[in-house]
């Protein structure tokens, strides 16, 4: 009788740490990677293009947040925001600024808070309602990496637009998740999209 409780705790503490190590992953360790500026020339010999205009989809191991991770090589400053594909979305956004590689270490053990709504530029009383779809603009500096998440609060996802601009170009990310509960009918095979009234995001701070 002892063996066997022993056999089953010991399943039970490797199935544990197997879904551990599956949940730590499901993050920010995949993140979308985006260099800016958009043109930036390594070595001034290997240049670097973003696609302006890309469509991506949802992993298994995004079914909650999708992260991009913006690496910044040039003083800039910068403009996103983020809009549901379907109007039955709702989705929040997490900010994160930290250059270490243990990021998606300290954010799964809630050890890196976001960051606070004074990390924005211009901001007013009015502009930190986290319901306010305005764009958010902050002053990205040279060597610093940021992390945007943008999470899922709604209990169907059809996926989301990601917007980052500069002074220059706008980076334009359709994230879609497949399958869409609601309104999958509506995707183009053609131009591959979601055509539907935009919804409001919720920006959360600490």
């Amino acid at each position: 009788m002892q063996r066997i409780l022993f056999i089953l705790c010991f399943i039970i503490c490797v199935i544990a740490t197997k879904a551990q190590t599956i949940e730590g992953n499901n993050d920010c360790t995949y993140s979308k990677e985006i260099i800016i500026p958009f043109n930036y020339l390594d070595n001034a010999t290997t240049k670097i293009k973003h696609h302006l205009n890309q469509t991506v989809f949802y992993s298994y191991r995004d079914q909650f947040s999708y992260w991009y991770k913006v690496i910044v090589k040039e003083d800039d400053t910068l403009k996103f925001k983020v809009s549901a594909i379907n109007d039955s979305d709702e989705y929040a956004v997490y900010i994160y600024q930290y250059n270490e590689k243990d990021f998606c270490e300290k954010v799964y053990y809630k050890k890196l808070k976001s960051v606070k709504p004074s990390f924005f530029i211009g901001n007013t009383s009015k502009e930190n309602d986290p319901y306010d779809l305005k764009e958010r603009a902050f002053a990205a500096k040279k060597g610093n990496t940021y992390y945007i998440s943008v999470l899922n609060t709604s209990l169907n996802n059809c996926g989301h637009n990601f917007y980052l601009i500069n002074d220059k170009d706008t980076l334009r990310v359709k994230a879609l998740h497949l399958p869409c509960k609601r309104d999958i009918v509506h995707l183009s095979v053609k131009e591959i999209s979601v055509k539907s009234p935009q919804k409001k995001t919720r920006y959360y701070y600490s």
